[in-house]
This record gives C-alpha cells, structure tokens and sequence, in this order.
C-alpha cells in the first residue's frame, strides 16, 4: 500500500508542475494572440482606414472573440486577460482606449508604440518560458520526492 502511495505521490506532483508550466505557455499564447489583434487593428486604421465597427465585426470572425462591439474590445476579452501579468493587461486596456480617438496617424503611432511594449513583454516571456517550466516541473518533482521520503 506504501508502494502504491508513494507512486501516486510522484506521479500527482509531476503533474502539477505540468500544469503549472501549461499556465506559462497559456500567458505566452494570449500574449502573442493579443500581439496579432493589435496589429490587425493597427492596420486597418493606418492601412485601409476601416471604420471602428467594420473592424470590430471583421475582428469577431476572424479570431474568433465574442462580441466585441458591445462591451469593447478590451470589456469582450477582459475574462480570458486572468493569465497575464497586470503590466501587459494594461498595455492592452491603453490600446483599447486608443481605437478610434484622434486621427489615423495619431492612433497609428500611439499603436506603435504600445505594440512594441507588449511585444517587448512578449519576447520576455518567450526567454523565460523553457526556464521556468522546467523550474517548475522540477520543484514539484522535488516535492513529491520529499512527501515520499517523509511518508517512509
């Protein structure tokens, strides 16, 4: 029964640090989802100069997002923001707030200069993405061992 214990021990807290390091590739997904969002709208109103409402119904189909024109685009995917950290929430809440104010060139370059802070935060991640999966994979090994050890 010991031996069935502690295999269960081991087996449960290498999981853990799996799960733990899926939520650090689930930030680093959003991150880069949000990146592709930014620039798609960025685009539209430098490039094609589309209407806000154009952009969002186009926006709604073609990365899938709830209804953005109700709520906003920041109020629409604000439940699905929970995985990043505060300063990329906030990137994103400023180029929210940014859609449709002021002229074409003005958003465009206020656009640029929040994707490239986000994208910035993006590459940090992506650095610090196999680090620290693999710091935590190993600290719950390292756990279930002790729990292991304590239970003989």
């Amino acid at each position: 029964m010991k031996i069935f214990g502690c295999a269960l021990i081991a087996v449960s807290s290498v999981l853990i640090g799996f799960c733990l390091s899926r939520r650090l590739f689930a930030a680093a997904e959003l991150c880069e989802e949000l990146l592709r969002i930014m620039k798609y709208v960025r685009d539209e109103i430098a490039v094609n100069k589309t209407p806000t409402n154009v952009i969002f119904s186009r926006l709604r189909s073609r990365f899938d997002l709830p209804d953005v024109s109700e709520k906003g685009l920041y109020g629409a995917l604000l439940p699905e923001l929970s995985p990043l950290c505060p300063e990329e929430r906030e990137i994103f809440r400023l180029f929210c707030e940014q859609i449709g104010r002021g002229g074409a060139e003005v958003q465009t370059t206020q656009f640029d200069a929040l994707i490239a802070r986000l994208g910035d935060r993006a590459g940090k991640r992506r650095a610090e993405l196999s680090k620290n999966s693999r710091l935590y994979i190993s600290l719950s090994l390292f756990a279930g061992v002790l729990v292991i050890i304590i239970m003989m």
